[in-house]
């Protein structure tokens, strides 16, 4: 019963304002959010179309926070999207590489030294 309500949660359109509210400026609004997608993720028929509309930047984002709450929301929605297919973590990869410094790079990230970005002060 439970796993209907999901689908039909999905089915009508919630996913995406759902994604748009995770990059709301309120903080409380965000935490809702992250929190609901992995709610719906848990179903394992929702899982494809909620990675379909984008959320893994958003989420992955979320990660960066101070606040330990919505950390651990974005956490449990991603968690929760952990089952579905493997690309759909190419958002994922992607923003890793831009993180990730750089072999010998002395902390400069990889997206930073295929820019160009300096750090050094002449």
């Amino acid at each position: 019963m439970l796993t209907d309500c999901k689908m039909h949660i999905v089915q009508r359109g919630a996913v995406r304002p759902l994604i748009e509210m995770l990059q709301s400026s309120d903080v409380q609004l965000k935490e809702m959010s992250a929190f609901a997608l992995g709610r719906l993720a848990q179903d394992t028929h929702n899982q494809a179309g909620i990675t379909y509309s984008g959320p893994m930047t958003p989420l992955l984002k979320l990660l960066d926070s101070k606040n330990g709450s919505l950390q651990h929301n974005a956490a449990f929605a991603l968690y929760g999207l952990a089952d579905s297919s493997r690309s759909s973590f190419d958002d994922f990869n992607e923003l890793m590489d831009e993180a990730t410094p750089a072999e010998g790079s002395c902390g400069i990230t990889r997206r930073q030294r295929d820019e160009g970005e300096n750090w050094v002060d002449s």
